[in-house]
């Protein structure tokens, strides 16, 4: 469904955000990736 995208497309966008702005935390929790 379109809400399954628009959650999907947060959740990747808010990885890519703890990414760049602590590398060092979203290297070290794996888990977070997961969720």
């Amino acid at each position: 469904t379109q809400k399954s995208s628009v959650l999907k497309l947060l959740q990747i966008s808010y990885r890519l955000i703890d990414s760049w702005e602590v590398p060092s935390k979203f290297l070290g929790n794996p888990n977070q990736i997961s969720e």
